[in-house]
């Protein structure tokens, strides 16, 4: 007796098809947290918001004349505005995949727009951050990015200076944490000026902590 194998009757599926798709690599979205995120009010005429700051009076040292009125000071006011912008993007998708795919086609596609949607409000954020006019530069007497040699790499002598540069602006440092319990693993840390930099300058910035420790 002989007896019939797969070798006469194929495999009514060849390979087993898992429905729970690969999970998609997506980017921390870091730049919005030290954001000031505002709401401007429908229907009011505009697409501008305006940001105000006060400046500091300076010390009075010169002692006061009893029986004179000083003189006096006048507040410094600075106005700093942001215009609203739309960005957008969509997928289409026909009505023939949607209804022959085995994946949940809308579903993925709606949380990849989702997805979009923080890297683009994240990268539009970093790239005003990094608009400003209080730059650093590594590398000797670089005045812009393109003066930046490959060989221009981050030193302790920049942190120390930027750190420096920060406390003479009267920079505030992050002082709140959530302290550590039970329900969260978290420990608390000394005040601190808030960095965001790159994983690969992450380990170079480590490295050179351990070699001043040592």
């Amino acid at each position: 007796m002989s007896n019939t194998t797969r070798t006469q009757i194929p495999a009514e599926v060849n390979n087993f098809y898992d429905r729970t798709l690969l999970e998609r690599a997506m980017p921390l979205m870091v730049h919005l947290r030290w954001a000031q995120v505002r709401d401007i009010p429908k229907n009011i005429g505009s697409s501008t918001i305006k940001f105000r700051r006060y400046g500091n009076l300076v010390a009075a040292t010169t002692p006061l004349t009893e029986g004179v009125t000083p003189v006096g000071s006048q507040l410094s006011v600075t106005d700093i505005t942001a215009t609203v912008k739309q960005y957008g993007d969509y997928i289409t998708v026909s009505d023939v995949l949607s209804y022959e795919s085995e994946d949940a086609v809308l579903m993925e596609a709606a949380e990849i727009l989702g997805d979009q949607n923080g890297d683009t409000i994240d990268q539009l954020c970093r790239d005003i951050m990094c608009a400003g006019t209080g730059v650093i530069y590594s590398g000797s007497g670089n005045t812009d990015t393109a003066h930046v040699n490959t060989g221009d790499v981050i030193t302790l002598a920049n942190l120390d200076y930027a750190i420096a540069t920060l406390k003479a602006n009267n920079a505030k440092k992050i002082t709140r944490q959530v302290n550590a319990t039970t329900g969260y693993n978290t420990s608390p840390i000394a005040a601190a000026f808030i960095s965001i930099v790159h994983p690969v300058i992450a380990v170079k910035i480590r490295s050179l902590a351990v070699a001043a420790n040592a």
